[in-house]
């Protein structure tokens, strides 16, 4: 795990050096075990290490054996021993033991072709030396990110925004649109960042850019549409989950540095950390966080867990819990540099504290992350099945839902509140209003910008239309916010974080399963829950999903008011919204008449994130 980045001089001119280094600088937290360079002609590449495999001989920038090729890689690769295997077979001669070396050597027997036969996680950059050509490549669930911009003199690109703001030609112009989105969703969704000219490499793809002529192809490597449904029963179907997720927590405990486990309350984390210990000879580190609240601490289920696999396995589990406040403003500031762009998931708030404690004694920790997304997690799928099955009128939904009061977003009556809502609108509408919590109403009424223009993406897979939703925040939401939030928390702590559900392999056989497989009724995530019962407490499977929520409405009541209307009401928005609306924005929440936390928090993070 890493941080890269590197440019293309479009005019043939020299690199700058010193830009070179000030990229790479911005990426010290991602990779503060060392760093590299590699400059040729036109091209300029960096890599900050994070050493997790092969300790001694996996530096970056690495040269191919034959001296053809170039490339600096941030992730992991976890079939890389049996690649290996195959290549030396057939010839190819290897330096060290690091996955690095092993994309090089596929590059080298199979062009970029190479890419799909990589099972792991992963952004690189490879020079081709004889084609005069750089390959760019993200792995299929957009894991790790890689952003880039072009004009008519450079090509650039890294693994964070940060590093990429360091390059002088940056295009800070903002995109009114992908503001608009942000707002809605906490996020930048699709391939977009807020600023117009500045784009990510969207998940399963590879670029390739001509040194020469400047020439950029781009291809997709992998799709849901590829996905054939699953012709299996449900037993075999459960005994092929219990073997296919096995294998990818296995492979996921592959390194040469302590190995550890985030164990929350739930069922996701609570099947890694059960497959984890049986395939470990050693004692399994977990790591929990709780928090003062009772309302949003869930410690006491992650040691109930903790014993039951301890009981279960009869493995030694090692388990550390600590609590955490993340009420603090200044770990907001330090966030919002991290991220380089507005972000308003406020779990990163917790998800930083879990990392930054982890890091304390492991250098890499499996997840539980993917799961929702793939199995079914979300009660918002069972509201948007619902109401396609609701037999009431759309405006007697709309009268309904004014008659409860509007005080609380995140209590039982906010959310039956916006159920009604979102029942009254047509249904091409009602995902978005669930998951913008009717942000666009609000936008609607503080923004000085045009906020018209959405951005869609496309769903190519259709063969179970009651699976559309999931596979939409498969493509979008899981890749834009879930996976972003990991990403940036654990790398500005310097950890790797691994996931097995996002195994590819996994991914495509959830995708495959009929969608009452992985929900059907209450039962959320069904498959997962079944298939692994015996390694799980009681009960577990059926308990309320809590996720990693944080009170953010009544700090804004209370702790963080005042620091709210300091940065929301002193100009730096004048351009942008209404300041007499954002001063009633914060009243109506403040007085408890509203909920617009969530909106508020976005107008926040955008705030810290311009400075």
């Amino acid at each position: 795990m890493c941080g890269i980045t590197g440019f293309i001089q479009l005019d043939h001119t020299l690199p700058a050096q010193e830009v070179l280094h000030a990229m790479a600088d911005a990426m010290r937290l991602r990779g503060p075990d060392g760093e590299g360079f590699f400059t040729e002609e036109s091209l300029a590449l960096a890599h900050r290490r994070l050493a997790v495999i092969d300790l001694v001989t996996g530096d970056q920038p690495m040269t191919s054996s034959a001296g053809d090729c170039v490339i600096v890689f941030n992730g992991e690769i976890f079939n890389y021993r049996e690649l290996k295997q195959e290549l030396e077979a057939k010839g190819h001669v290897f330096r060290t033991g690091s996955d690095t070396e092993v994309i090089l050597e596929l590059y080298r027997a199979e062009g970029v072709d190479a890419v799909r036969r990589l099972n792991g996680f992963f952004a690189f950059a490879l020079y081709d030396r004889n084609a005069k050509r750089l390959l760019i490549a993200r792995d299929r669930l957009g894991v790790k990110p890689l952003y880039y911009f072009r004009n008519d003199s450079v090509f650039a690109f890294a693994s964070s925004l940060a590093a990429l703001k360091r390059h002088p030609a940056f295009p800070a112009e903002k995109d009114p649109c992908a503001l608009t989105e942000f707002l809605a969703f906490q996020y930048v969704p699709g391939n977009r960042t807020l600023y117009r000219d500045v784009q990510q490499l969207s998940p399963a793809h590879f670029m390739t850019i001509d040194l020469n002529t400047g020439a950029t192809a781009f291809q997709r490597y992998w799709s849901v549409a590829d996905v054939k449904k699953c012709v299996c029963t449900y037993d075999e179907a459960r005994e092929e989950l219990r073997t296919l997720l096995s294998d990818a927590v296995k492979r996921r405990m592959i390194a040469d540095v302590p190995l550890g486990v985030f164990l929350s309350g739930g069922l996701d984390s609570a099947v890694v950390a059960a497959l984890a210990a049986e395939h470990t000879d050693t004692p399994l580190h977990c790591f929990s966080i709780a928090f003062a609240d009772p309302a949003y601490d869930e410690s006491h289920y992650a040691k109930e867990t903790a014993e039951y696999i301890r009981n279960y396995t009869g493995k030694e589990i090692v388990h550390d819990v600590r609590t955490v406040d993340p009420c603090d403003v200044s770990l907001l500031e330090f966030l919002a540099k991290e991220y380089a762009e507005p972000y308003a998931d406020a779990s990163m708030l917790p998800t930083c504290l879990l990392s930054r404690f982890t890091r304390e004694s492991v250098t890499v920790a499996l997840s539980g992350d993917g799961a929702d997304e793939l199995f079914g997690g979300y009660d918002r799928y069972r509201a948007m099945k619902m109401l396609s099955r609701l037999p009431m009128p759309r405006k007697v939904a709309g009268m309904l839902a004014h008659l409860i009061p509007a005080g609380g977003e995140r209590t039982h009556a906010g959310r039956i509140r916006r159920l009604l809502k979102a029942a009254s609108l047509a249904p091409a509408e009602r995902y978005r209003f669930i998951m913008s919590h009717g942000a666009d109403s609000i936008t609607a009424r503080t923004a000085l910008f045009d906020p018209a223009g959405r951005i869609t993406e496309e769903l190519p897979f259709s063969w179970d239309p009651a699976w559309h939703y999931p596979v939409q925040d498969m493509q979008s939401y899981m890749p834009g916010d879930v996976l972003r939030k990991v990403d940036v928390c654990s790398m500005a702590n310097s950890l790797e974080v691994r996931s097995p559900f996002l195994d590819y392999r996994v991914a495509e056989f959830a995708l495959s399963l009929p969608a009452d497989w992985k929900l059907k009724g209450k039962q959320r995530k069904r498959i997962v829950s079944e298939a692994f019962a015996e390694k799980l407490p009681p009960g577990l499977p059926m308990r309320k999903k809590r996720g990693f929520g944080v009170p953010v409405a009544a700090w804004f009541r209370n702790e963080w008011q005042g620091y709210l209307k300091e940065h929301l009401l002193t100009g730096e928005l004048d351009t942008l919204f209404r300041r007499d609306e954002l001063a009633a924005l914060i009243a109506e929440h403040a007085a408890g008449t509203a909920d617009h936390s969530y909106y508020l928090f976005s107008l926040l993070m955008l705030t810290l994130s311009s400075r």
